[in-house]
């Protein structure tokens, strides 16, 4: 559990915004605090891809946090040494804590997985009534199992197809920087019945998040 203190400091700074940032507030409804976490999962993003594929997650989170906090304090052309590292240290910490960065990286995550993957690939069911979908983790984990297996068979493709490996192992790593893997539950759409529908008239469609990812990588 975070110190409240340290939880009020981080939210102060998170609200402290640049001229810039203030330009753009309307696309966050006003919201300073989430669009400043908003930053810090876009570096979050970025600081996983710049790393080596074979690295795992540790520090990633703490990486991005401050790296989002020393670009806040050069944006309000403010030298460093205004702040010192002790507080520079708490924000981080705050920022870390705060579970507005595990619900916006979640959000990003299922984004990312749905731009880069059919909707065939992740999901799970599909019914007059409700469409489900896996969690992102679940589905970037059955991607890279897949993708091992057919490239210990065929060594031409993880040639071919090395550029998506290594997008999915970034995003992966994202995910295992932020979200616990309780959390890493799956995802169900309601929708309106069609008129005269009757629930259990046609059966549930289960897809068990199913295609190969054969079908979409040549």
């Amino acid at each position: 559990m975070i110190d409240a203190a340290i939880a009020d400091t981080a939210k102060r700074f998170a609200t402290n915004v640049t001229p810039f940032d203030e330009s753009l507030l309307g696309l966050f409804n006003g919201d300073a605090e989430k669009q400043f976490y908003f930053w810090v999962v876009t570096n979050l993003f970025s600081v996983s891809f710049d790393r080596r594929m074979n690295e795992g997650p540790k520090g990633l989170l703490e990486s991005a946090c401050r790296k989002s906090v020393l670009d806040r304090i050069k944006d309000h052309k403010k030298p460093f040494y205004l702040f010192g590292e002790q507080y520079v240290s708490e924000v981080v910490a705050g920022l870390m804590a705060n579970t507005m960065l595990r619900h916006i990286t979640q959000v990003r995550l299922r984004r990312e997985r749905n731009d880069m993957f059919p909707e065939d690939f992740y999901m799970t069911m599909d019914e007059p009534i409700a469409q489900g979908t896996e969690h992102p983790m679940r589905s970037f984990a059955r991607f890279l199992d897949e993708y091992d297996h057919l490239q210990g068979i065929d060594p031409a493709f993880g040639q071919r197809h090395f550029r998506a490996k290594r997008t999915v192992v970034s995003l992966r790593r994202v995910g295992l920087a932020v979200l616990p893997p309780e959390e890493w539950e799956g995802h169900v759409k309601r929708r309106e019945p069609p008129e005269g529908y009757v629930i259990g008239e046609p059966p549930l469609v289960s897809r068990n998040a199913g295609a190969s990812i054969q079908d979409f990588l040549v």
